[in-house]
């Protein structure tokens, strides 16, 4: 098996305000981190994890005499872009799984005099980093199964009053893409990260939202069998402690595919919502994000396909605060469609 990791440095911390008044320095960016596998030619298990690096914190605002120094904002989560492209000839089958993890954006630091009346400023935290993960794989001498997993960094937390924290970060355009003689597997999973956590008068961030679209594919010689699956999920609602929480991300999956050749065609594509965002206080909780599977095959012979749609709850409310429902609890979408060719 070759495997090729790596992980993005972290982002460096803010500095504190030396003095009285003096605001804390921001929080440096992740880094990135994008790393592809060809394979070597002979394993038969190819794997590719990246992992962007988490932002650095915000230094604290300065205390003393006086208002206190402005908070630093979080650094953004680093990127990540993970790849695995191979072809060989074996028939054991053969496999590649590529896997991406945005990096977590860095939370503000605290402003000075945090405790007391003359607090300063609030500050952000960073936003989540985003990711990308592509899958492809041939065998041209038996099954072939290509599998990929994004999911986007957390928003960083926050405390400036008014103000939401850091969004999730966005996970998007991930695919798989098998091809193989008697079988051929794609698995594509997709998760929108989670929104930033908030105090001091800030809301909760809201939880990136998921979307895939004939993200999978698969070919076979003639009677082989094709296996195709994509789940996409919005990320949470962040927490917030003395104002409206965040809003989950909506998940959204729709598959529509056509084979001729293939004697067994399978297709699932699910879309599941984020789970809206708690909160303390007498504030609004976060409304869970809505989720919605579409799926659609014609093939020539066997045929299943299924798709599901699940809202995510709705947040919990502390201390007299609404709790709010799932966008789509009182009717999850359900639908299925799967066509013989004539």
């Amino acid at each position: 098996m070759s495997t090729v990791t790596y992980s993005g440095a972290p982002g460096t911390t803010g500095t504190n305000g030396a003095s009285a008044g003096q605001a804390g320095g921001a929080g440096g960016a992740g880094g990135a981190a994008n790393r592809s596998n060809t394979g070597n030619g002979t394993d038969s298990t190819n794997l590719t994890n990246t992992y962007g690096g988490a932002g650095g914190a915000g230094g604290a605002g300065g205390s003393g005499a006086g208002t206190g120094g402005a908070a630093g904002a979080g650094g953004a989560g680093g990127a990540a872009t993970a790849t695995v492209n191979f072809a060989l000839s074996y028939a054991g089958g053969i496999s590649g799984s590529a896997t991406a993890d945005g990096g977590a954006g860095g939370a503000a630091g605290l402003p000075g005099n945090a405790s007391s009346g003359t607090a300063g400023a609030g500050a952000v935290g960073g936003v989540g980093g985003a990711a990308t993960a592509n899958s492809s794989v041939t065998n041209s001498g038996g099954a072939a199964a290509a599998l990929s997993y994004a999911t986007g960094g957390a928003g960083g937390a926050g405390d400036q009053s008014g103000v939401a924290a850091s969004a999730g970060g966005l996970a998007a355009n991930t695919t798989a893409a098998a091809s193989g003689t008697t079988a051929a597997s794609a698995t594509v999973e997709q998760t929108g990260g989670a929104g930033g956590a908030a105090s001091r008068g800030a809301s909760g961030g809201v939880g990136a939202n998921s979307n895939l679209v004939n993200a999978v594919s698969g070919t076979v010689s003639s009677g082989g069998t094709v296996s195709l699956n994509q789940t996409a999920t919005g990320g949470a609602g962040g927490y917030s402690k003395a104002a409206a929480a965040g809003a989950g991300g909506a998940g959204y999956a729709k598959l529509t595919v056509s084979n001729s050749i293939a004697g067994a065609l399978y297709g699932h594509s699910a879309g599941y919502g984020g789970n809206g965002g708690s909160l303390t206080g007498n504030f609004q909780a976060g409304v869970g994000g809505s989720g919605t599977g579409i799926t659609s095959l014609t093939g020539a012979a066997q045929v299943k396909a299924y798709a599901g749609g699940t809202g995510g709850g709705g947040g919990a409310a502390e201390s007299g605060g609404a709790r709010q429902e799932s966008a789509a609890r009182a009717r999850p979408r359900l639908a299925r469609s799967a066509r013989r060719a004539e």
